[in-house]
């Protein structure tokens, strides 16, 4: 146990956020992602053989001959797979399709030679006994050190080339990556006696499941985008009818009344929108001159809903507004909600969470 602490740690430490995300994943129905969940897994396959490897090395008198090599070897495969998953998974949060990207094939050029030259030099292995523990050296591990550090190297210029077209999320998560493994290939080239490989793929899941891959942000992420191309629709909708509203023949007058006998008679399609402020509702319509005009009646925002109910182009969108869906020129908004822009209104006006089926049927 005392040869493969670390390893253990890094293990049991990386099962709770992979467990983590396949639960909130699968309950929020979130797509997940191929290349995510491959690097996963070679992860935690190099942890494994890791912490095998660094046991079979200090226990190579009691172990079947070349049992040791082979574990070694495995180990080796496992920890240049996770430096190239990682950096696939590097250009796919940064470009998205990063299969298309020539740096993509030209990784697994590099790949696939470094694990033949590697192979080929298995036989040059050799084992040195430490202060600690015993490591491995010889022509295979410098090849896997050039290897990592020329990934670095172009690694670092992938960030710095999209630094300014990223968001700071996947420049915190980038940024993460590489320092982590830059961090650990530096003392592993000075101290090989450190054996600290295991937690690299540590560091990778880690700062990836903080922000990029955490399953209630990428939730979020697809509401949002669902939101737009919601609003995309509605505003299609909107444009393609909004010139068309004039043409329409006068549509019949209506009258609103106060509680304290005042009253605006106004032609339907002329009505604006209504707001409630404190006890009073200011209508806002254009007068027989096409001019904007508002006035002012002391009365509830539910009685005169009542009054308009006869009025299908006449909705309520919130508490405090009723507006003719005739005039909308525009529709944002975000996760909270919408946001709607009224032909001759002074600014945006929000449509409750409980008012925005009605408003999207309205307008379809």
């Amino acid at each position: 146990m005392e040869d493969i602490k670390l390893q253990l740690g890094c293990f049991l430490i990386l099962l709770l956020p992979i467990i983590r995300y396949q639960r909130l994943a699968r309950h929020l129905g979130i797509k997940q992602s191929k290349i995510y969940l491959r690097l996963q897994l070679i992860c935690m396959i190099e942890i494994i053989f890791d912490g095998l490897s660094a046991w079979t090395v200090n226990h190579i008198n009691i172990l079947p001959n070349h049992f040791n090599d082979i574990v070694h070897w495995v180990f080796y495969i496992s920890l240049m797979v996770v430096v190239h998953g990682t950096f696939c998974y590097l250009l796919s949060i940064i470009h998205g399709d990063f299969r298309k990207q020539i740096l993509y094939k030209v990784s697994k050029i590099a790949l696939f030679t470094a694990l033949v030259g590697m192979t080929a030099s298995m036989p040059m292995v050799y084992y040195v006994e430490g202060d600690i523990t015993f490591y491995s050296m010889g022509l295979p591990v410098y090849i896997i050190y050039t290897y990592i550090i020329l990934t670095l190297i172009v690694y670092f210029g992938v960030i710095l080339n999209s630094w300014n077209d990223i968001n700071k999320y996947v420049r915190s998560t980038s940024m993460n990556l590489f320092w982590s493994l830059a961090t650990i290939t530096t003392v592993q080239c000075y101290y090989p006696e450190a054996l600290l490989t295991s937690i690299v793929p540590t560091f990778i899941l880690l700062s990836s499941s903080l922000y990029i891959e955490d399953p209630r942000t990428l939730y979020l992420a697809k509401k949002s985008e669902d939101l737009e191309k919601e609003l995309e629709d509605i505003n299609k909708r909107l444009s393609d009818n909004y010139n068309k509203v004039k043409e329409v023949a006068p549509s019949k007058t209506i009258t609103l009344y106060g509680t304290t006998q005042d009253s605006i008679s106004i032609d339907e399609k002329d009505f604006i929108a209504a707001e409630a402020e404190g006890n009073y509702i200011t209508i806002t319509y254009y007068d027989k001159n096409k001019e904007i005009k508002a006035s002012q009646l002391r009365q509830t925002m539910k009685q005169l809903e009542i009054m308009l109910a006869d009025s299908q182009n006449l909705i309520r969108v919130h508490r405090a507004f009723i507006v003719n869906i005739n005039h909308v020129k525009g529709v944002e908004g975000n996760s909270q909600g919408y946001r709607i822009s009224i032909d001759g209104y002074k600014s945006g006006i929000p449509v409750s969470r409980s008012f925005t089926s009605a408003f999207s049927k309205a307008i379809s």
